[in-house]
């Protein structure tokens, strides 16, 4: 689910829990950090919730750190391709 300008901090605290098993997967991966973004971004440092109980948001810097490391790694798309080095083959 991408988020937009209309999405509540719920959405985002949805779409951060849906993709919480991110390890591995890159779609979640992108998910979950995009979710964490919208959070950063729109979050009170606490929020308590009768219904839900109460979240405390200062791990999520952390946690966005892990996922980026992740993609950094796991994701061809964010890597501009080698050029094409023109070579030499000579016959064995």
């Amino acid at each position: 689910m991408a988020l937009t300008s209309a999405s509540t901090l719920q959405n985002a605290l949805d779409q951060y829990k849906n993709n919480l098993s991110w390890d591995g997967d890159l779609t979640k991966a992108r998910d979950a950090l995009e979710a964490i973004r919208f959070i950063e971004m729109c979050r009170p440092q606490i929020m308590a919730r009768p219904d839900a109980g109460s979240y405390n948001f200062a791990s999520l810097e952390r946690q966005a750190r892990l996922i980026e490391a992740f993609l950094e790694v796991s994701d061809s798309t964010n890597h501009p391709t080698a050029p094409f080095v023109k070579g030499l083959c000579k016959e064995l």
